[in-house]
């Protein structure tokens, strides 16, 4: 009779079936590969799953419709907000031309070259500009360079 710990055959393992002391292990499921029943749950939400969130949606279901919208269209992590658009920005320094800015934000949100917070960041700064000359105190914005 064999030593258990012993190589039995050329797959590394012993009579038991464990791996033999001394044999390296092998490379181990390929990373990302799915296991069977993560498999099977993907098919069945793709053969009927979504379908029936689908139906469901189109016969009034709020809830479904948002799971729907949600899965379709995840949030966007914020990214840095491309400033060659507010090359030709005003820079107000009355409540006046706070609306000419405000107008000059609300074209370049529409054309889709800068967020609404983004926006509304810029639109907060600046009412901060106006609201310190005011005051008084000065205020300036520093140069940036594009």
């Amino acid at each position: 009779m064999t030593d258990r710990k012993t190589v039995e055959n050329s797959s590394g393992r012993d009579a038991g079936g464990r791996f033999a002391k001394g044999c390296p292990a092998g490379p181990g499921r390929p990373k990302g590969s799915a296991n069977a029943v993560l498999t099977q749950a993907r098919q069945w939400v793709q053969e009927r799953g979504l379908p029936m969130m689908i139906e469901a949606a189109e016969a009034g279901d709020a809830d479904a419709l948002k799971c729907l919208v949600t899965l379709a269209m995840p949030r966007q992590k914020p990214g840095t907000p491309p400033l060659d658009c507010l090359e030709a920005m005003p820079l107000p320094k009355t409540d006046r031309e706070l609306g000419e800015l405000a107008a000059f934000l609300l074209e370049k949100v529409g054309a889709g070259q800068l967020a609404v917070s983004d926006a509304d960041a810029v639109m907060a700064l600046a009412k901060r500009r106006v609201d310190f000359d005011k005051l008084g105190r000065p205020f300036s914005f520093p140069e940036v360079e594009l």
